[in-house]
């Protein structure tokens, strides 16, 4: 069975996939990790760290329709005055009264210099506590609101990582077409779904008719709502973590890759193999 129990694992999964799509800001707060996992998790933030220098996210050539603006409207104390409608896509809304709730001690700390020391031509990394638990380390800089003001703007950029960018412009699309979809509304239905898939990596994808009798909805609902919270359509997501599973199974064990292709719900060795190296640009044999 899949479960979500272990939050350490989550995040540094959450971690290796925002690297997967682009996204190098993200790193994980370690400071509840411990033995292995704290190792893993210290390397990966590394890693961040080096992908981000090697493909800068902010550069003369980005298109700026790839940038989100995190903006915020802020005074002395830390407390958030106002902020724009990037912030509620990537912090829980409950954090967002003040600095402390999203920014690390780190972070709270620098700006706390900047309000002492007035340069605010300098410009900041902070470090703000996203909703899937990671750490993303933007672009930032304060401003005051005018020379006598005690209100400040403080203004983050952040790159949007290609499958999100995907995901943005399909929403777009469909409230362009009308077509309207309350992700918020339908969000336990559509977890329900992806849990549903991720426990039964063992068989083929069941087809809609059986998802939709499953989960008493209707396929429109399943063939809006999955892409726009997971990036792809179910019977996709089923078979590339079908295909990530077997790819695991061939690294980690000694099992002959035809069972290992009936473990994943391939019903051939044959459709195992085209299936794979369709997927990775491998045979599976050459993945060991």
């Amino acid at each position: 069975m899949y479960h979500k129990k272990d939050k350490q694992l989550d995040q540094i999964a959450s971690l290796i996939t925002a690297f997967a799509t682009g996204d190098y800001d993200r790193r994980i707060n370690t400071k509840y990790f411990k033995d292995k996992n704290l190792v893993i998790a210290v390397l990966l933030n590394m890693l961040g760290g080096k992908l981000k220098n090697v493909f800068p996210n902010i550069s003369p050539d980005n298109n700026t329709s790839n940038l989100q603006h995190l903006i915020f409207i802020i005074d002395q104390n830390l407390k958030v005055i106002d902020y724009n409608s990037y912030p509620d896509m990537l912090i829980n809304q409950e954090a967002l009264n003040n600095l402390y709730g999203f920014l690390d001690h780190y972070s709270v700390n620098k700006i706390q210099e900047f309000f002492s020391s007035r340069k605010f031509e300098k410009p900041l990394l902070l470090n703000f506590k996203l909703k899937d638990d990671l750490i993303a380390t933007l672009d930032s800089k304060v401003t005051p609101l005018s020379k006598k003001s005690d209100v400040y703007i403080l203004s983050s950029v952040r790159k949007i990582p290609l499958t999100e960018l995907k995901k943005l412009r399909l929403e777009k699309l469909t409230r362009s077409t009308n077509l309207k979809f309350d992700i918020k509304k339908n969000k336990d239905l559509l977890e329900k779904a992806y849990h549903y898939l991720m426990d039964n990596l063992h068989k083929p994808f069941p087809g809609m008719d059986y998802m939709t009798n499953y989960l008493d909805t209707n396929a429109t609902l399943l063939k809006r709502g999955f892409p726009l919270l997971y990036g792809s359509t179910m019977a996709r997501f089923h078979l590339v973590k079908r295909l990530e599973k077997a790819r695991e199974l061939l690294k980690g064990t000694d099992t002959v890759q035809s069972k290992i292709g009936d473990l994943c719900g391939f019903k051939s060795d044959a459709h195992f193999s085209r299936a794979f190296k369709k997927h990775f640009g491998i045979t599976p044999s050459k993945c060991r």
